[in-house]
């Protein structure tokens, strides 16, 4: 799927629509938006790592990023932060409403939908979708910084 939207982004010059996408792969929209939610299973939640109160959950984010304190990992750690920055940012309005109020404002995905007037469902379509979108940007902007 990763690689249909690629080529698919080379040859528009822009980001593919689902439908666009599930053409590319033979697919139709519905087996699209599964395959999109399987894709968004390799994130984890604090919630499965066993962490539920904002306390354990700052510890944690504390714990992971001053893990390492060397120059070389807060240099490599802020290149990542910009470059998520510059890709959330290029994600659609709405997409970046999924992802602030989802990530940043740790809301279900029910809580989202209820805040934005749509659906659970389509909250996780939307989630899937930009989860997928900043992969390939991100991915897209290491191969480019491994080429210079």
């Amino acid at each position: 799927m990763e690689n249909a939207c690629q080529r698919l982004e080379q040859r528009l010059g822009r980001d593919a629509d689902d439908e666009e996408v599930a053409e590319e792969l033979g697919v139709d929209l519905d087996e699209l938006h599964r395959t999109k939610q399987m894709a968004n299973i390799s994130f984890i939640s604090f919630e499965e790592l066993g962490v539920s109160s904002r306390d354990e959950k700052e510890k944690l984010m504390t714990f992971l990023v001053q893990h390492d304190e060397d120059a070389l990992s807060q240099t490599r750690l802020k290149e990542l932060k910009a470059a998520l920055a510059r890709a959330i940012d290029q994600l659609s309005e709405k997409e970046r409403m999924v992802i602030s109020l989802y990530h940043l404002d740790e809301l279900t995905m029910k809580e989202t939908g209820e805040v934005l007037n749509i659906t659970e469902s389509r909250v996780s379509q939307i989630h899937s979708q930009a989860i997928v979108r900043l992969r390939n940007k991100l991915r897209k902007e290491r191969l480019l910084e491994d080429n210079d």
